[in-house]
């Protein structure tokens, strides 16, 4: 999680949208309901920028479970 959170920092437009999700998830598991909304929002809007379709939708399918 850390080198993501490296390579997110580096390149945003690559793995920004990776990072958030893996933190929504990481929010989830904690019980941090607030965090992980908002997260999995953020990784949606951030894959949708940055043009990763196929990753959009894994986030707004991890979402929607949630």
């Amino acid at each position: 999680l850390k080198k993501l959170q490296k390579w997110s920092e580096s390149a945003p437009m690559n793995y920004l949208h990776q990072y958030l999700l893996l933190q929504a998830e990481a929010a989830r598991v904690a019980g941090r309901h607030g965090d992980a909304a908002t997260l999995y929002d953020r990784a949606i809007e951030q894959a949708q920028s940055a043009g990763y379709p196929a990753e959009e939708v894994i986030a707004q399918e991890r979402a929607a479970r949630f």
